[in-house]
C-alpha cells in the first residue's frame, strides 16, 4: 500500500549514496522494488528488480537465493507488463535449474515450481500447471519435506486450483427457469477433476488447521478454495433441477 510505497522510496534514498558494496544499498533497492511490484507500479518495479539482479551478479555472485528472488520479482513484473512469454521463460529457467542442481525434491526446488505453476495458471495455461504440479511437484514435496510442510500445501492448493479452474474442462448449459426466461450455467464436463481437486484441498485444510491454525490466513485460503469448488460440484445438480 501507500505507508509501504512511502517507506520503500526513504529507505532507497538513505543509503542512494552509500558504494555498490554496501549491503543495506543493496537491500534498499530490493525493498523499493517490492513497495513497487505492491502497489501495482510494475513498470516502475521492473528496473528497479534489473539494476538490483545487476548489482547482485556484480558483487555478490554466490548469493543464489537473492538472485532467484530477483529473477522472480522481474519475471512477475513481465507477466503484469503483458510480456508472458519473456517471464515464464525466467520462471522456467529458474526451476529447470533447480531441479538439476538440488533434485525436484528440495524446498528451493518445490517453491519456485510452485511459483511457475502459479503464473501458468494466472495466464490460464491450466493444464500445463496441473501437469506441473502433480507430477513430479506434489509426490516429490510429500517425500522429501513431508505432508504438513507448508510448500507441500501451498503446491497441494494450486493444484486443486488449476484442477478446478480449468475452461477447458466445462460446458455451457442453457435452461429455462419457471418464469422461462434462459439462463445458462457453465458446468464441468465431468466431475474427475473437481472431485480429485476437493480431496486435495480438503486435506490441505485439513492438515493446515492441525499445523498452522484456523486463524491463520493460509488456512483461510484454502477454505475459501475449497468452498469455490464445492460450489462448482453442485452446477450439474442445479442445472438438471431447473430443466426437471
Amino acid at each position: 500500500g501507500a505507508v509501504q510505497l512511502a517507506l520503500g522510496w526513504a529507505c532507497w534514498k538513505m543509503y542512494l549514496g552509500r558504494p555498490d558494496t554496501d549491503v543495506y544499498r543493496m537491500t534498499s533497492i530490493s525493498m523499493l522494488g517490492g513497495a513497487l511490484r505492491s502497489s501495482g507500479q510494475c513498470a516502475e518495479a521492473l528496473p528497479v528488480w534489473e539494476a538490483s539482479l545487476e548489482l547482485g551478479q556484480r558483487h555478490w555472485p554466490h548469493r543464489e537465493s537473492g538472485l532467484i528472488n530477483c529473477y522472480n520479482n522481474i519475471a512477475a513484473c513481465l507477466i503484469e507488463l503483458g510480456r508472458s512469454d519473456e517471464g515464464l521463460v525466467i520462471y522456467r529457467e529458474i526451476y529447470d535449474g533447480l531441479v538439476e542442481k538440488l533434485g525436484v525434491g528440495h524446498g528451493d526446488t518445490v517453491a519456485n515450481g510452485c511459483n511457475l505453476a502459479i503464473a501458468l495458471g494466472q495466464l490460464r495455461r491450466y493444464d500445463e500447471a496441473a501437469r506441473v504440479l502433480r507430477d513430479p511437484l506434489l509426490p516429490a514435496a510429500r517425500r522429501s519435506l513431508g505432508c504438513d510442510h507448508e510448500y507441500t500445501l501451498n503446491v497441494g492448493c494450486a493444484l486443486a486450483k488449476a484442477l478446478a479452474n480449468n475452461p477447458n474442462r466445462m460446458r455451457d448449459v442453457h435452461v429455462r427457469s419457471n418464469q422461462h426466461r434462459p439462463a445458462c450455467f457453465l458446468v464441468p464436463d465431468n466431475d474427475d477433476d473437481l472431485v480429485e481437486a476437493a480431496g486435495i484441498v480438503q486435506e490441505m485444510v485439513q492438515r493446515r488447521q492441525q499445523v498452522f491454525g484456523q486463524a491463520h490466513p493460509g488456512t483461510q485460503f484454502a477454505e475459501r478454495i475449497l468452498d469455490v469448488i464445492q460450489v462448482k460440484l453442485m452446477y450439474p445438480i442445479v442445472a438438471r433441477a431447473l430443466r426437471a
